[in-house]
């Protein structure tokens, strides 16, 4: 026969068994809230300290040896191009004494194409920072002719004479064209060559120093012209 007063221990033992799960199942849905509050922390922490890394990246400071060094790698800044087509005569004869020898005469006209380049020396380009007036000043040298070349394809005799006595010769072509030469680079500074070059150069400079965001945000150019 059943022992009547077995069932209500077995009943409190069944209750007392749920409870322990019941604070079991809560114990563990607390810690798992705790975990995942902890771990969110952590990541928002991580994030914040690389976004503030990648901030210092994008506003790093202005290195001004570098950017003259990079100026410096154009090794000349070449900011105009003349171009031109000039003929011209030679005429010589013998002397003696400051007499001219008959029958001496040597001549010939040419024409040819020649392109003068001017612009700037960049291995004398200085840069500093007035950083009180937060101010970037760039010293420059005057612009310059830097090349003049003939278009050798593009001689072409119109007229010679040569004499037995006294024949033309290669140092004759040579020499007049180096005189003509001369002449032409005047009459192009004399149009105002090497003021076009200048005011190129400049422009040039500017946009290249204002495509840096930390000098084009922070900084007054200044560009100054100094002699060599």
């Amino acid at each position: 026969m059943e022992d009547k007063r077995s069932i209500p221990k077995l009943h409190n033992i069944a209750t007392a068994i749920k409870l322990w799960i019941a604070i079991l199942f809560e114990a563990v849905i607390i810690i798992l809230l705790c975990w995942f509050a902890i771990h969110q922390h952590k990541e928002i922490v991580k994030k914040e300290e690389e976004e503030i890394f990648v901030g210092e990246n994008i506003s790093a400071a202005v290195d001004l040896s570098l950017i003259t060094n990079e100026l410096r790698t154009m090794g000349e800044l070449t900011t105009v191009e003349y171009l031109y087509t000039d003929a011209g005569k030679f005429t010589d004869l013998k002397q003696i004494k400051g007499i001219d020898i008959p029958l001496t005469t040597k001549s010939f006209l040419i024409k040819w194409n020649g392109v003068i380049k001017a612009g700037l020396d960049v291995t004398e380009i200085k840069i500093y920072t007035e950083e009180n007036a937060k101010t970037i000043v760039v010293q420059i040298p005057q612009a310059e002719i830097l090349s003049h070349e003939i278009d050798n394809d593009s001689l072409e005799t119109l007229d010679e004479h040569n004499n037995i006595f006294n024949k033309i010769t290669v140092d004759d072509v040579n020499s007049f064209i180096g005189e003509s030469k001369k002449f032409m680079e005047q009459r192009a500074i004399e149009h105002g060559l090497l003021e076009k070059a200048m005011e190129n150069s400049e422009t040039l400079i500017m946009k290249f120093l204002e495509s840096n965001n930390d000098i084009y945000d922070n900084y007054k150019i200044e560009i100054e012209v100094i002699d060599k």
